[in-house]
C-alpha cells in the first residue's frame, strides 16, 4: 500500500480579486457558479 499524506493548500495561492473594489476575495469555488440563480441558460421560467 503506498504511503498517504496530507497536505494542506492555501486558498491565497490562487491570488486576491476585489469585488466592488472593496472586498477582497482569494478564490471563487461551486458555490460561485451558482450566483446567477435558475434560468441564466435556456428556456425562462414560465411565470404563468
Amino acid at each position: 500500500m503506498a504511503d498517504r499524506t496530507t497536505t494542506t493548500v492555501s486558498a491565497a495561492l490562487a491570488g486576491t480579486i476585489d469585488i466592488g473594489g472593496d472586498m477582497p476575495v482569494n478564490r471563487f469555488g461551486f458555490g460561485a457558479m451558482r450566483l446567477t440563480g435558475q434560468g441564466i441558460w435556456g428556456e425562462p421560467a414560465d411565470r404563468e
